[in-house]
């Protein structure tokens, strides 16, 4: 409970403790977890007042001396956290915990001689104290003594629970990255197995995924490191490079902003903002702006701002083309639109035209049809003819005029005979006037022409 991210849970846990602190003031433990649980709730005062008591209750509790002076190197520096330590030392005598806290500080400040000297003095007092044996090595990677590093790193993981040690293997594995050796990776997650809260080790196995472009698998180290140290900057400014790599734009932003406020003496931040209005909103006006700020404000990496500036300058030139091309080539691209839409429309015009012409000869032809078929009907086939048709004397009606063959004379130019005795000649179906095929009017009062 006292570590845990909900605050209201830790709260309740140090009141349990100080209710219990009344029945049994002499209790260390007590007195250490209260202090514990004020730092996860961030009142750092309070923390210190009872680590103080803690180590005034059991002067040789190597625990309370040491967080209490990080507690005192945050609020007061280094040397006076160097001082809590000694004091701590001579309480506790051989304090593997505290010797080691005090070559860390003079590795923090760089007092990189005096760290060894005093290294090797421990040393001899004690082989096996891992933790100086980490230091040492992190203050050969900082002077860039690679080979001295891994020697150092090797001779420790030899020793009793060195190969099991989490901070070792980390700090191993942060030496393979830098020297581009492919077991870095496999030592930084081993480091993870045995303490997964350990941040170092998230934070440079999220370096190499940030360097490999895994920034799927960066993002989850480093929200996972910030569960542990959400108000760490460097969290936080790693985060945004991971978010933005991973197309997250305001998940960077906020995560660079938060950095930038968490530490605001570190400018880093600003030129991490210019880069992603640069080349995730091309926004090119605002990134150059963000530069200026970074310039104007002291920003210790100039050469790099200003090289950045160049690459933003250029930037903002090639989209400003890619622009202007790209409207060019939508302007022709609308303009071939609306010729084919112009030809389109031609053709269901012509299409329409040709099958409305076509329409309207069906309609003709069928309406000639029509007329035919109904003029046919009447000189052939009618039913009931306007007239009776005449009959000869005999009463018998008139039979078809045989003469039809060509050369042969019609009998109607012959001599008129008895009516008796006459070949029955051709008489008119109707008295009234028909109209052949051509239109042409055709009488029958003097027989067949």
């Amino acid at each position: 409970l006292l570590t845990s991210h909900d605050k209201a849970l830790v709260q309740r846990a140090v009141d349990l403790l100080l209710s219990l602190l009344e029945n049994d003031p002499d209790k260390v433990d007590i007195y250490y977890n209260i202090a514990v649980g004020y730092v996860s709730l961030e009142r750092f005062d309070e923390a210190q007042k009872y680590f103080l008591k803690a180590t005034e209750t059991d002067p040789t509790f190597d625990r309370a001396w040491y967080n209490l002076a990080i507690l005192t190197e945050r609020q007061q520096g280094y040397e006076a956290a160097l001082k809590t330590l000694r004091m701590g030392l001579k309480a506790s005598e051989d304090s593997p915990k505290l010797q080691a806290g005090i070559i860390e500080i003079l590795r923090k400040q760089k007092q990189y001689d005096k760290a060894f000297e005093q290294g090797k003095e421990y040393l001899k007092a004690n082989a096996n104290n891992l933790d100086i044996y980490n230091t040492l090595g992190l203050i050969y990677i900082e002077q860039e003594q690679f080979d001295m590093a891994k020697f150092i790193f090797r001779l420790a993981e030899k020793k009793n629970g060195g190969s099991n040690n989490a901070k070792l293997l980390s700090s191993y594995g942060y030496l393979l990255y830098l020297t581009k050796d492919y077991q870095a990776k496999e030592k930084l997650e081993s480091a993870l197995k045995i303490d997964p809260s350990l941040l170092q080790a998230r934070l440079y196995l999220s370096s190499i995924h940030l360097d490999n472009r895994a920034f799927g698998e960066a993002v989850g180290h480093l929200e996972a490191a910030l569960e542990n140290d959400p108000n760490n900057p460097v969290i936080h400014l790693n985060l945004g490079v991971a978010y933005r790599g991973n197309n997250q734009v305001n998940k960077a932003e906020a995560s660079f902003n938060k950095a930038l406020e968490l530490e605001p003496t570190n400018l880093d931040p600003i030129l991490n903002l210019a880069i992603l209005e640069s080349d995730n909103r091309n926004d090119f006006d605002k990134a150059l702006s963000l530069v200026d700020e970074y310039v104007e404000k002291g920003g210790s990496n100039t050469e790099q701002a200003e090289a950045w500036r160049g690459d933003i300058e250029t930037s903002k030139s090639d989209f400003e083309e890619q622009q202007r091309r790209q409207k060019r080539a939508e302007e022709r691209r609308r303009r071939a639109e609306e010729r084919q839409k112009r030809m389109e429309a031609q053709k269901q015009q012509e299409a329409e035209a040709e099958k409305s012409a076509q329409q309207e000869e069906l309609e003709r032809l069928k309406s000639m049809g029509e007329t035919n078929e109904a003029q046919g009907g009447d000189e052939n086939t009618s039913d009931a003819p306007n007239e009776e048709e005449p009959q000869n004397e005999n009463g018998s009606d008139e039979e078809e005029n045989p003469w039809n063959s060509e050369g042969e004379d019609s009998p109607a130019d012959e001599e008129p005979q008895d009516t008796n005795d006459a070949v029955e000649g051709d008489t008119p179906e109707s008295e009234n006037d028909s109209t052949n095929d051509n239109g042409d009017e055709n009488t029958n009062d003097d027989g067949v022409e």
